[in-house]
């Protein structure tokens, strides 16, 4: 495949429904899940169907992929643990809730949360349980693990949305137990990322939370914009750090806040890039741009020192996908029911901390 230009199309492939998984680009393969109740392994140079394995459901969770196995929710229930290579079934665990977390991956353990209220660590070669944690509401959330500890979130998804509660937790990493709990009553898929001993999270009311990775103590919470009604984030947008810059979504805004400021003063806001509607993907950072994807269909491509628009590509849908770039080309779904593989106008690969630490799509690179 030669690289092209930021925004040029490489190839596309057809699922036979939603592409709200965000790719998984390891070992020259991109690995992606479908409403179409399948899971996908596409050659990352040409799109070429490898293999797919179907699901008793849909699948958003995005694939986590370790030492040749994709790991992967669906929403039949179950986790699965598919061989890279082929797709064959290596084992499958039940929960008691549909599955849309994405597994994430650490020290011969995968964490995963379920709509039947639980986080659970499986052992990577059988799947067998190794603890279980009982959150207060669904977790949709992917876990992020770092340094021995779990972060995730819970959320109410059957009250009303305006009142909706969340819950955020610390769990160690090998027993489960919690070490701290943070709540709020704004809505939030509870996905984060840490950065700087400080966890980041992003709530649907424009408020972006740094908690002490320590006690959970609130450092700051920074309004993302300036309106007194904040604008409404929808989707599971997580913070993307690098360069220490923030980039976080708010509305149709995507925003680039100093980590550094954050918490001092309000000129932690370095640039505000708007977009035509809603930005509903979580944010990626590859060699000086910041890609993210938005509810008009498109993916943009922008310089991630002001926010100047560089290229922008038009889907038929929806983008949810977190777009993900290995080697100057970005991978992406859409709601059209496509991948997309597009140049994405810089050389290397996604860096930010939401990648590096594997929460939401990741590479190998």
């Amino acid at each position: 495949m030669t690289r092209g230009s930021g925004g040029t199309e490489q190839w596309r492939f057809e699922t036979g429904d939603w592409v709200k998984s965000s790719p998984t680009v390891v070992d020259g393969t991109v690995y992606v899940g479908s409403y179409d109740d399948c899971v996908y392994a596409l050659s990352a140079s040409d799109g070429t169907e490898q293999w797919r394995v179907e699901t008793g459901d849909s699948v958003r969770s995005s694939p986590a992929v370790a030492d040749g196995t994709v790991y992967v929710g669906s929403q039949d229930g179950y986790v699965y643990a598919l061989s890279a290579s082929d797709g064959t079934e290596q084992w499958r665990f039940e929960t008691g809730g549909q599955v849309v977390s994405s597994p994430t991956v650490a020290d011969g353990t995968v964490y995963v949360g379920s709509q039947d209220g639980n986080v659970y660590a499986l052992d990577v070669t059988d799947g067998a349980e190794r603890w279980r944690f009982e959150a207060s509401h669904d977790v949709t959330a992917s876990p992020a693990v770092v340094d021995g500890t779990v972060y995730v979130g819970s959320q109410d998804m059957v009250g009303d949305p305006a009142n909706s509660l969340v819950d955020f937790y610390a769990l160690d990493a090998a027993d489960g137990h919690q070490r701290w709990s943070h709540g709020t009553r704004f809505t939030s898929p509870g996905s984060a990322t840490v950065a700087d001993d400080t966890v980041l999270v992003a709530t649907d009311s424009g408020i972006l939370y740094g908690l002490a990775v320590g006690d959970g103590a609130v450092r700051w919470p920074v309004r993302a914009n300036d309106s007194a009604e904040p604008t409404v984030v929808r989707g599971q947008s997580i913070p993307a750090v690098a360069d220490d810059t923030v980039f976080v979504a708010a509305g149709s805004e995507l925003h680039a806040l100093s980590l550094s400021a954050l918490g001092t003063d309000r000129s932690a806001l370095r640039w505000r890039y708007e977009a035509d509607l809603t930005i509903s993907s979580s944010a990626t950072v590859a060699g000086d741009a910041v890609f993210v994807g938005s509810s008009d269909g498109r993916v943009y491509g922008l310089d991630a020192a002001d926010g100047t628009e560089r290229w922008r590509f038009r889907t038929d849908d929806m983008v949810y996908s977190a777009p993900t770039v290995v080697d100057g080309t970005l991978y992406v779904g859409s709601t059209d029911g496509r991948v997309y593989a597009l140049g994405a106008g810089v050389l290397g690969s996604s860096r930010d901390t939401r990648v590096r630490q594997r929460i939401l799509g990741h590479h190998d690179r």
